[in-house]
């Protein structure tokens, strides 16, 4: 029974409980025991098998939960420095530190009251833009139309918000319920830092003294950096992981050749079985669809592969069973459901049924060889023989041998037991050649089988039969895959209906969709963090030069210019900027290399490749902003006289 979930979150345990719940057991020395299997090739359930990749995951999450706290936290506490004065004079009048604390914990109510049911409707609409994509890229075989509209989600966000937004609140609310009135009348950014006073030569210089600067308030200085910081590594980090996708890879596991042509049951539920001459005629591929491939403007090679089982048999004596595969008490090998032991099918005769495979030369070169000969010319004049086989190692989801459970060697001397064409029984012992890995998709009937051997083709016709024609694959030349495909899906429709076609063009598009997904998703989160940091820098910069006007004035009525006092903040701002790169490159080097490496290593079909191309085309970006915004803010922010801000209290 196939069983479908909403989502494709946690499968394996959902199918668990619905076993469970149903009053069957998944322990397999129980009597009502059922297998059951989730589908390896979503993306969640892949991860949720490996701890290392959950951690990576976790990290990840934890990064992104991190910048908005620091988010709120930075608009906070630029609100409170910038109208630090306000508090101090509430203090004068006889407001407590505890009244501050609940005026700022109420503003941070109200605004929240404005800022979540805005957030939450905008989350609803993006969310229902995004999430059907998301889907798409996880499994094709369910479409999803609308999102609903879970109650529990936008409480349970309302409430999250709100959490954050009490905890980032917390420790700029206790600085402004501290700060004695005097000082906050007084108050300029860094004010309180005592420093021991020292004589330099060099100390006037404009560079100095911008760094000197950002060391005055070493707390707004850190969660600038760390604010743009987090944005950069985190649209890295994307980049890494949609970089690290291997479409070869990806390909390889289910589909070789550039298109793959059989009977539409091979493609669907029914399966391609060959188990009986009576009923072959429906489920085998036709020889004119293979002549209108060969005669489609583009074609350069193909070859067929035949596939029959039940008809082949391979005597047990000379069979070493190895330790993965179950015994019963009679030593006769097979697999426990529960309780219930499922022997190895036998024919009449008592001998292991094969699922015999008939190849021609276009099909071996798709075949990768694990050990044993593995010059693939050789192992085409030698399967046309008659006299030597292929055995297929069955391998994980992820495409390892599973060792404990390969049947044959190379140099193993089996012997196959068939009926001739004229029924007469015959014995022909061949010798195994090479062990090659299993292609599910490429070179089964997409069903499992204990002795899958591979021969050529016109062997196999003459042991068997032309009829049991499975498969037929073939390559374009370059250019025409795209025609190729267009011609098959009209064939298809009209000529031939019965038959159907994969192809490499079908798999790119999945392929493509899934990174996209990765892209857009991740893209649209970095951008948004992104944003939100650079408004923080902005704000940051200018809270700084509005509670600086005093000091500016001070040095101005020494002798400064408003050019070098111009010189000087935009200097700050670069080494902002310069401090963010070093950091982040550093800190985005080391993410990359840990968790969103284990990611990666989790996925089937990734290939971790470091990459900093990201960092390197924003650095570029940070550095003019870190210049630009202190000059236009300094420049626009001053308009009092020197005397006019000297007199200020």
């Amino acid at each position: 029974m196939d069983v479908m979930f909403s989502n494709s979150f946690n499968i394996q345990k959902k199918l668990d409980q619905v076993i469970t719940e149903s009053g069957y057991s998944i322990k397999e020395t129980d009597e009502n025991y059922i297998a059951s299997n989730g589908n390896w090739a979503y993306v969640s359930d892949e991860a949720d098998a490996d701890p290392m990749t959950m951690g990576a995951v976790a990290g990840g999450l934890l990064l992104i939960l991190l910048t908005g706290y620091l988010i709120i936290y930075n608009i906070f506490r630029i609100s409170i420095m910038k109208d630090i004065r306000y508090y101090g004079l509430l203090k004068t009048i006889g407001t407590t530190g505890r009244q501050i604390k609940r005026i700022i914990r109420r503003q941070a109510l109200k605004l929240s009251l404005i800022g979540i049911p805005v957030g939450l409707l905008a989350g609803f609409f993006v969310g229902k833009g995004l999430v059907p994509v998301i889907m798409k890229s996880l499994g094709d075989i369910v479409e999803y139309s609308t999102v609903p509209a879970n109650p529990l989600i936008f409480i349970g966000a309302a409430v999250f918000t709100l959490v954050t937004v009490f905890i980032s609140t917390g420790h700029p609310a206790r600085m402004a319920a501290r700060v004695s009135p005097i000082e906050a009348l007084r108050y300029t950014e860094g004010s309180k830092a005592r420093k021991k006073g020292k004589h330099s030569l060099s100390g006037g210089r404009i560079w100095r003294m911008a760094m000197s600067n950002l060391g005055r308030s070493k707390g707004k200085t850190t969660i600038i950096i760390a604010s743009l910081s987090l944005a950069i590594i985190l649209l890295n980090s994307v980049f890494t992981i949609t970089h690290s996708f291997d479409m070869d890879k990806y390909l390889q596991s289910f589909i070789k050749p550039d298109f793959l042509i059989a009977n539409a049951k091979y493609f669907g539920m029914d399966n391609y079985r060959g188990r009986n001459l009576e009923t072959i005629d429906e489920e085998n591929l036709t020889e004119s669809y293979i002549e209108y491939c060969q005669g489609l403007k583009g074609y350069e090679d193909g070859g067929r592969l035949y596939g029959a089982g039940s008809f082949v048999g391979v005597k047990q004596k000379g069979i070493t069973i190895p330790p993965g595969i179950e015994q019963d008490s009679n030593g006769m090998p097979g697999e426990y459901y529960g309780k219930e032991f499922i022997p190895i099918d036998t024919n009449e005769q008592g001998d292991f049924e094969v699922y015999l495979y008939g190849a021609e030369d276009f099909v071996v070169n798709e075949m990768q060889v694990w050990e044993g000969e593995s010059d693939l010319n050789v192992i085409k004049d030698k399967l046309k023989t008659g006299d030597y086989i292929v055995y297929a190692a069955p391998v994980t989801d992820k495409g390892a041998i599973r060792k404990d459970r390969v049947l044959n060697h190379p140099g193993d001397k089996v012997t196959l037991t068939y009926k001739d064409q004229n029924g007469e029984p015959k014995e022909k012992e061949v010798t195994v050649l090479s062990v090659i890995k299993e292609d599910y998709w490429n070179l089964t009937t997409r069903m499992s089988a204990y002795f899958p051997y591979y021969i050529g083709a016109e062997p196999f016709k003459e042991i068997v039969s032309q009829k049991f024609l499975m498969s037929y694959s073939f390559d374009v030349k370059d250019g025409y895959a795209r025609e190729t495909d267009a011609a098959l899906k009209g064939y298809t429709s009209s000529t031939e209906p019965l038959m159907d076609y994969s192809s490499k063009l079908q798999y790119e598009k999945s392929f493509y969709t899934l990174t996209n997904m990765f892209l857009l998703i991740g893209g649209a989160l970095a951008f948004v963090i992104g944003v939100i940091g650079i408004l923080n820098f902005v704000n940051s910069i200018l809270t700084g030069i509005i509670t600086r006007q005093r000091e500016f004035a001070m040095m101005e009525a020494i002798g400064m210019t408003k050019r070098q006092l111009t010189k000087m903040v935009m200097a700050e701002g670069l080494y902002y900027a310069a401090l963010t790169i070093v950091f982040s490159f550093v800190a985005g080097s080391l993410f990359s290399l840990t968790a969103v490496r284990t990611l990666s290593g989790g996925m089937w079909f990734m290939q971790y490749k470091f990459m900093i191309t990201p960092m390197l085309v924003v650095f570029p970006i940070l550095l003019i902003m870190g210049g630009l915004v202190p000059y236009l803010a300094f420049r626009f922010g001053r308009k009092g006289t020197v005397v006019e801000e000297l007199q200020k209290e």
